[in-house]
């Protein structure tokens, strides 16, 4: 079995390792050991703060294997963004130009920077390792954390966006980053993205043209992948937009990667999940349920065919080995959703 939980700060050797894996462009695990230790140690504070008005808290997850205590993936939750300087985009807006008396229109589009998201929530950092994407494990990690959010729903904002990354290649370039950097600023994309994974923003509207940049004048390849995901997140992706998120025209500013937005209320995880009370005992499988408890410090969620929903008692029959996992006993709550 594999468990989701709080990050730990002696998973900081194993983060490094996934943080190398998930190669350039992925900035929310930066390869930089001082960040990551910095991360586990607000996350760590976040996870112990008793919160009713979401502000500068982070929450990240990690995914671990049972059965050999292996450091397997990695999820996240920005409570607020944008806090201590702006949360930056590109929008992508449409533009009509109209002369009545010629009988003439011209319709075009542009990209201009924006701080439209700063405030939301963000759910990021989502990375399993690949020798576990197999089965239900990458659908369970991108849903999971959407079970601590319906419990914790008093720590986050009604808006949630996700950045997905951009096209980008392993060398460390980005097509629309190439096009960028020849015309506006000199500064490689293996930097900029460095920079930002370090918490670094505050440099971006100076470097950023300050006028619309209209889509027709961007190269082929630049424009191409404008609001496209990385063929590693192209999974992510659809996980997302089965839970209701929604591309509303914010791409990154250095990969052109889409960001997509739901409002939390209708996320399908939240509307679908439940609470009920655990029963403790051994049960014929069945289907496939996430299960999580109902802490915040001390959150464990997993997914289990040893567990029945009987909707009669409202009452989870769950198995000694799963509620072993989940620190559950009878009695408790527990929060459930099919998988």
């Amino acid at each position: 079995m594999i468990c989701l939980r709080p990050i730990r700060q002696a998973d900081l050797p194993e983060l490094e390792q996934i943080a190398k894996l998930s190669g350039p462009g992925f900035t929310s695990l930066p390869d930089d050991i001082s960040a990551l230790n910095a991360k586990i140690k607000h996350s760590i504070e976040s996870f112990k703060r008793h919160v009713t008005d979401p502000k500068d808290e982070c929450y990240l997850f990690a995914l671990e294997d049972q059965h050999t205590g292996q450091l397997i993936g990695t999820t996240g939750i920005i409570a607020k963004t944008g806090l201590g300087s702006p949360m930056y985009h590109l929008r992508q807006v449409k533009h009509a130009l109209t002369c009545h008396d010629m009988a003439l229109r011209n319709e075009f589009e542009s990209l201009i920077l924006t701080t439209d998201c700063s405030g939301a929530t963000e759910v990021c950092s989502l990375f399993l390792h690949p020798d576990y994407r197999v089965g239900k494990n990458g659908r369970f990690l991108s849903r999971s954390r959407f079970l601590f959010m319906a419990e914790q729903s008093q720590r986050f904002n009604s808006r949630v966006i996700a950045e997905m990354r951009g096209v980008s290649c392993a060398q460390g370039t980005s097509p629309f980053w190439d096009w960028m950097r020849e015309r506006f600023t000199d500064i490689p994309f293996s930097e900029l993205t460095h920079r930002v994974g370090l918490g670094e923003t505050a440099f971006i509207p100076h470097i950023m043209p300050r006028h619309p940049l209209p889509l027709s004048c961007l190269s082929d390849d630049a424009r191409a992948v404008v609001g496209t995901v990385h063929p590693d997140t192209e999974p992510a992706k659809k996980l997302l937009q089965k839970e209701g998120f929604c591309f509303r025209g914010c791409v990154d500013v250095f990969d052109a990667g889409p960001t997509l937005e739901a409002e939390l209320s209708n996320i399908h995880t939240v509307v679908e999940s439940r609470r009920t009370k655990v029963h403790i005992e051994h049960v014929k499988p069945g289907e496939t349920l996430m299960v999580a408890n109902c802490s915040h410090a001390d959150f464990r969620a997993t997914f289990t065919e040893q567990a029945i929903f009987d909707k009669a008692q409202n009452t989870l029959l769950l198995s000694p080995v799963a509620a072993d996992l989940l620190r559950v006993m009878n009695g408790d709550d527990v929060r459930i959703c099919t998988l």
